[in-house]
């Protein structure tokens, strides 16, 4: 009984080989699920996120890179966020337009001051043409003409017009003055001033000192001068002793020649200078040494009706006159040689009509 029959045994067998079998068949149930389960969790694979595939595709694209790690519900929240992160983009792209309009606006603010300037530019101008037309419509024929003129010949045509305003001052007195004045104006760097002695009654000596401060002006406008020259009056020092006239005088040169930059100097009743005082115009009247060479010095003697008579034909009678008076102060040979600097040029003033006088130096 142990062993049983051999039908036994084969009956035991069959069932042991069909119980094998239906194990196997449970198996190959098994196996087709699970190939099944396979190819399904596959396609899950290359359909969602976590395969290789996916990942591969998030790492060639930057924009999923946060998907990839993240759970399904906070990438479905993702999604719904996504019109969002469209007007975030829009969003970032708004100041790229905000900035271009206000570049734009910027340069359209920038473009409005310079047309704003050129404007103002342009008005500057015309004001300036307008405003020089109308000086020059102000100005004689004579005045701009004048202005090409070399120095000399303005200074002949300035004479010229003085003659017509005195006209009883002899014609000799004016070619004097303009042969006098010639050298300086003609030559850029003279070698001796020009000098003038002109001498006139008492009763005239305003008259004069008109006449010569005409001369003075007309020789500083030829050169670009202020018109208006330097004088002194050596009757408003005569009181003083030799060396102090002396001192006052050579004051009196300078702060006209140094100081101020005048070209001219008027010294009026020189009879009054002393002797010993006269001879500083040795140095400033020298034909060689003088030290201004470009100026013109007007000498002024008043003499009394009694002392003397004028003659306008004979002006070397001021010259004499003159030495007579600084001879009693110094030596002859220093008369003489102060003489032949101070008198190469002499003219005598004569009486203009009381009209005249009244026009021409009572303005």
């Amino acid at each position: 009984m142990a062993s049983g029959s051999p039908r036994t045994r084969r009956q035991q067998k069959q069932r042991e080989s069909e119980r094998r079998g239906s194990d196997h068949v449970v198996d190959s149930d098994e196996e087709d699920n699970l190939t099944s389960d396979d190819s399904d969790s596959d396609d899950s694979r290359s359909t969602f996120p976590g395969s290789r595939h996916t990942k591969s595709a998030t790492q060639s694209s930057p924009e999923f890179s946060d998907l990839s790690s993240t759970s399904p519900l906070h990438r479905k929240s993702l999604d719904r966020s996504s019109p969002r992160g469209e007007r975030s983009t829009c969003s970032s792209k708004s100041p790229k337009n905000i900035n271009s309009s206000s570049s734009s606006a910027r340069h359209t603010e920038s473009e409005a001051p310079s047309s704003g300037t050129a404007v103002w530019v342009l008005m500057a101008i015309l004001g300036f043409l307008c405003l020089f037309i109308c000086c020059l419509s102000g100005r004689s024929e004579t005045e701009v003409f004048d202005e090409g003129l070399m120095p000399f010949e303005k200074f002949l045509k300035d004479i010229e017009s003085l003659e017509k305003a005195f006209p009883a001052q002899g014609r000799r007195t004016w070619k004097t003055v303009k042969a006098t004045a010639k050298h300086v104006l003609n030559e850029t760097d003279p070698i001796y001033p020009s000098i003038i002695l002109m001498g006139v009654e008492t009763g005239n000596s305003k008259l004069a000192s008109c006449i010569a401060s005409e001369i003075a002006s007309r020789f500083e406008s030829s050169l670009g001068q202020s018109p208006a020259g330097r004088k002194t009056d050596i009757g408003t020092y005569k009181h003083l002793s030799p060396a102090e006239q002396k001192m006052k005088l050579d004051e009196a040169f300078l702060g006209a020649f140094h100081n101020s930059g005048s070209k001219s100097l008027l010294v009026e009743n020189l009879q009054l200078l002393s002797g010993e005082a006269a001879l500083l115009l040795h140095g400033y009247c020298d034909n060689d040494n003088a030290p201004y060479k470009n100026v013109f010095i007007l000498l002024m003697v008043n003499i009394s009706p009694g002392e003397m008579v004028l003659d306008v034909g004979r002006p070397s009678n001021v010259e004499a006159y003159l030495a007579d008076i600084w001879g009693k102060g110094i030596d002859v040979d220093k008369v003489n040689a102060l003489m032949s600097r101070v008198a190469n040029n002499v003219v005598v003033v004569t009486r203009e009509g009381e009209d005249v006088f009244k026009n021409k130096c009572m303005i």
